[in-house]
C-alpha cells in the first residue's frame, strides 16, 4: 500500500498544470538517486530504497544504523490494511500532542510479482523458533 497515486498533492499550490510539472521536476531533482540495483523496477517499488535513514534501534525489518530501505508487502490486501491502520493508529497513540487528521488519508493497494536470487523463510525452521520477537507488534528489540 502506498499514498493515493489519483492524487497529485503538488496541484495544490501552483495554478497551472505547467507550474505544477515544473514543481514535480524540482522535487524530483532533490530526491537521493534510486540505486542502481533497483533502476530497472517501476516506481513505486523503487521508491523505498532511494531514502536511506539512520535508525538508531532498528525494527523488524531493519537492523539498526543506516539501511537504504526495506520492501515490506503482505500476501493479502486484508493484511496490508490492517498493518497500515494498526500502525497509523500506534503513531498518533505514541504522539499524543500530534493532531489527527481532519481527512481521511487515501492509499492505493496493488500487487506485485516477487522474484529473487535468495529468500529466507522466517515461519520454516530454524527461523521459527525466534517468531515471538519478530511478529511482536510493537517491541523491536
Amino acid at each position: 500500500m502506498v499514498e493515493a497515486q489519483h492524487r497529485v498533492s503538488t496541484l495544490k499550490v501552483v495554478d497551472t498544470l505547467d507550474e505544477q510539472a515544473l514543481l514535480e521536476e524540482l522535487i524530483e531533482e532533490t530526491k537521493p538517486q534510486i540505486p542502481l540495483e533497483c533502476r530497472h523496477l517501476h516506481y513505486l517499488l523503487a521508491t523505498p530504497f532511494r531514502y536511506g535513514s539512520v535508525y538508531p534501534h532498528g525494527s523488524r525489518f531493519r537492523r539498526a544504523g543506516r539501511t537504504r530501505g526495506v520492501y515490506y508487502a503482505a500476501e493479502t490486501m486484508f493484511t496490508a490494511v490492517a498493518e497500515m491502520a494498526f500502525y497509523r493508529l500506534l503513531f498518533f497513540a505514541e504522539s499524543p500532542d500530534t493532531p489527527w487528521p481532519r481527512d481521511a488519508a487515501d492509499y492505493t493497494a496493488f500487487s506485485a510479482a516477487i522474484k529473487c536470487a535468495a529468500a529466507i523463510d522466517l515461519t520454516r525452521p530454524p527461523l521459527d523458533r525466534d517468531a515471538a520477537a519478530w511478529t511482536h507488534p510493537t517491541d523491536y528489540a
